[in-house]
């Protein structure tokens, strides 16, 4: 047996084993969310208030102050990540340019703990000093963190998007006298416009999924 075909039925097993291991955990949550589904109280615990004392469990609370902050901080990290990425590939030159990508690539590393942590000790307290009243543990806060966890991974799709703009349109635009605002703004944005939407669509990915930030900065 050759190499390629030891490697192409792991690689097919592998995925296999993946799509099965995915279809176990849906059956498993269909199996645990039946009775819900069975008495029709699907509706009743989207939509009603999280109450345990008045026995109502539903999880409306949770949808929203989730939507929140993960809009918001997808609104505070977009321009950040978008700045960041035009430093890294357009203005800034090429020895500081690694340099910066090599850096938020290690920032990609850092777990969400640690965000929440400097979030507490160093975010909260500013919060509460500059409002001055609150205990700083709220949607904002949770929001700036949340956006500075989910900026280096939209910096890393902005900047491959950008890099694969055909350097050929880029010459001509230089031929014609644009200038290198106007090559980002009319060139570069343009035709990377499908990786940068690829880039918020995981980046609010990202944010919808994380926990940790929301349970530890947004008061819990």
């Amino acid at each position: 047996m050759s190499r390629d075909t030891i490697a192409h039925t792991l690689f097919f097993s592998a995925a296999w084993l993946s799509a099965g291991c995915v279809l176990m955990v849906f059956g498993f949550m269909a199996a645990l969310g039946y009775p819900i589904l069975r008495n029709d109280l699907l509706w009743d615990m989207l939509a009603s208030p999280w109450s345990p004392i008045h026995h109502s469990y539903g999880i409306r609370a949770m949808i929203a102050g989730t939507l929140w902050v993960s809009f918001l901080g997808l609104t505070l990290a977009t321009p950040l990540s978008l700045g960041c990425a035009v430093l890294i590939q357009v203005v800034a030159p090429r020895g500081a340019g690694r340099c910066l990508h090599a850096v938020v690539h290690w920032m990609t590393g850092i777990p969400t703990v640690v965000y929440g942590f400097v979030g507490i000790f160093l975010l909260v307290p500013l919060i509460r000093q500059t409002f001055g009243h609150g205990s700083g543990l709220c949607i904002l806060t949770a929001a700036l963190m949340l956006a500075l966890l989910v900026a280096p991974t939209m910096i890393l799709f902005f900047v491959q998007g950008l890099s694969q703009v055909p350097g050929s349109y880029l010459t001509a635009a230089a031929a014609l006298g644009a200038t290198p605002v106007q090559r980002l703004v009319y060139i570069m944005l343009p035709t990377a416009w499908r990786t940068l939407l690829a880039g918020l669509i995981l980046g609010f990915g990202r944010a919808v999924g994380d926990t940790m930030i929301a349970l530890m900065l947004a008061g819990n």
